[in-house]
């Protein structure tokens, strides 16, 4: 995680005491993330989706006013709500 741009820092250093977070601009860009033993670039959600399953988020949710608003899933989720008999 020491690749990390600032403003992925700051996120991470104030999680616990922010439950939202309002990005905007450049929505297109694209990041280095170190994955394994590699260093893959990946577009803004997807490197948003990762770093935020690191801190063990399930979903963050994406507006775009042009299109719509997305609920993006950060890993996979184990229901809390539905118990299979």
């Amino acid at each position: 995680m020491d690749m990390l741009p600032k403003w992925a820092r700051e996120i991470g250093r104030f999680l616990s005491v922010k439950p939202q977070f309002a990005l905007w601009g450049n929505m297109f860009d694209i990041y280095p993330m170190k994955i394994e033993d590699s260093v893959v670039i990946l577009p803004l959600y997807d490197y948003l989706r990762r770093l935020l399953a690191e801190v063990d988020y399930d979903v963050f949710f994406t507006y775009e006013p042009i299109t719509t608003t997305n609920i993006r899933i950060c890993r996979t989720i184990r229901s809390r709500f539905h118990n299979p008999v």
